[in-house]
């Protein structure tokens, strides 16, 4: 309890303290001891100290070998260096030690190396699992647009809305210039999946459809979005700045200065 106090506080080193002790006293195998372990690696990660994270996480896989967690949080600290090969051999032992909860993990690390079809394998093991997971869809869904499957990826999407209603990053999951090289058939289904977000969620809905729009270069209804998110009560910095843009984009100058 008080290393968890400690790293909160921002003070890892002493939290480190009482987990070495908590194991030299045999209390390193509770399930509460691994949550203060994430914790600290946690705490070292935000201080941009990536170094002692790792150390950490060395530390940890020896105490507990058995283990998928250090490995998925040292490809994580992987990740954050670009470290990208042995990011992905600690995913692989991950899912080794534990099946079918890291796929989705590795399938990230696949997509930022652009190899979508091992990503889309990943994220296929994930959801025969844990179907209801909305997140794999649009990530899947993502993989499936890169390759330009569109009829793939516009069902994975539907689906991750079927799940997630409310969820309004569906919406900016898939970057606009990709969704621009879409055919217009492709470019109306996913604005209609779009529709059924904003009618759910609309306070919210409208701004994430704005940004879409404007992506595709449909500035006037974009502009109608973040005004109607705005008049809903949005009134998050990134909506107005938005609105700012597209208005004087639009030449609206008077509004602009605003």
């Amino acid at each position: 309890d008080r290393a968890t106090c400690r790293i909160i506080s921002g003070r890892p080193e002493a939290a480190r303290i009482d987990l070495e002790t908590a194991q030299s006293t045999g209390s390193d195998r509770s399930h509460w001891y691994a949550h203060c372990w994430v914790l600290l690696v946690s705490g070292y990660c935000n201080l941009g100290d990536l170094d002692t994270a790792e150390q950490l996480l060395r530390e940890w896989i020896v105490i507990h070998p058995e283990s998928p967690d250090p490995h998925r949080w040292l490809a994580q600290v992987y990740e954050d260096q670009s470290r990208r090969d042995e990011a992905l051999a600690e995913y692989n032992e991950a899912i080794r030690l534990w099946r079918g909860n890291g796929d989705a993990e590795r399938g990230d690390i696949y997509m930022a190396c652009r190899e979508y079809e091992k990503a889309i394998a990943d994220y296929s093991r994930t959801l025969e699992e844990h179907p209801e997971r909305s997140l794999v869809y649009k990530r899947r869904g993502a993989a499936y647009m890169w390759l330009k499957e569109y009829d793939k990826a516009v069902a994975d999407i539907g689906k991750a809305v079927e799940l997630e209603p409310t969820d309004t990053s569906t919406l900016t999951w898939y970057p606009p210039s990709l969704l621009g090289e879409c055919p217009q058939e492709v470019q109306d289904r996913f604005l209609a999946l779009a529709n059924k977000v904003v009618r759910a969620n609309p306070t919210r809905g409208y701004a994430a459809r704005g940004s879409l729009l404007a992506g595709l270069g449909q500035h006037q209804q974009a502009l109608a979005d973040f005004e109607n998110a705005i008049e809903l009560g949005d009134s998050s910095y990134y909506t107005r700045y938005q609105q700012a843009l597209l208005r004087l984009g639009l030449h609206d100058q008077l509004k602009y200065r605003e």
